[in-house]
């Protein structure tokens, strides 16, 4: 134990405490600002004075507008094909886990519903019309939302603070949030 009384061991010890403690408390500090950010997925981004709509209830509107074209495409045997892909897309949209699956999945609801709609044109009687007409403007106007939202502005801030001293260092085990898109 003699080696304890010395000055230069009890610093050494101190800065090994110090970095350990570094460590910690940067990783806890980046892995909030992360819940933080990935929060904002489901409540909604504050754009200087009012919050935008959250992207979840986005995906949410447009899964409930997508099974009521469902709905009318089942009306149409001819459309089989392209009904069946627009279900499988949403259930697809409905069970993803994490913020970049639900993107990935939303792209592909995306492609379904408009090949979906692109063939009802000719089909739709009057009374699926009116209800098709409200489902794809559902769907048309989500994804406006969608592609307006700051969240992934959000998720950038996030990533250039973790970049900067001394997050950049002692952060290196922090869980950073996903991008809603490809800008990640």
């Amino acid at each position: 134990m003699e080696f304890l009384k010395k000055r230069s061991t009890a610093a050494v010890i101190a800065v090994a405490i110090a970095v350990i403690f570094a460590f910690i408390g940067t990783s806890r500090s980046l892995n909030s600002l992360a819940k933080n950010v990935e929060r904002k997925f489901t409540e909604g981004v504050d754009a200087g004075g009012y919050t935008q709509p959250a992207l979840q209830r986005q995906l949410e509107n447009r899964a409930t507008a997508a099974m009521g074209l469902v709905t009318i495409g089942n009306h149409y045997p001819e459309l089989k094909a392209e009904t069946e892909a627009l279900s499988h897309a949403l259930h697809e949209l409905q069970d993803a886990e994490g913020i970049e699956a639900k993107y990935l999945c939303n792209e592909k609801l995306e492609k379904a519903y408009l090949a979906l709609d692109g063939r009802l044109s000719g089909y739709v009687n009057q009374t699926d019309a009116a209800a098709r007409d409200s489902y794809v403007s559902t769907l048309s106007g989500a994804q406006s939302v969608i592609g307006q939202s700051f969240y992934n502005r959000e998720v950038s801030e996030y990533y250039r603070t973790a970049r900067s001293f001394p997050a950049s260092v002692f952060g290196i085990f922090a869980r950073g949030p996903e991008f809603f898109g490809a800008e990640g």
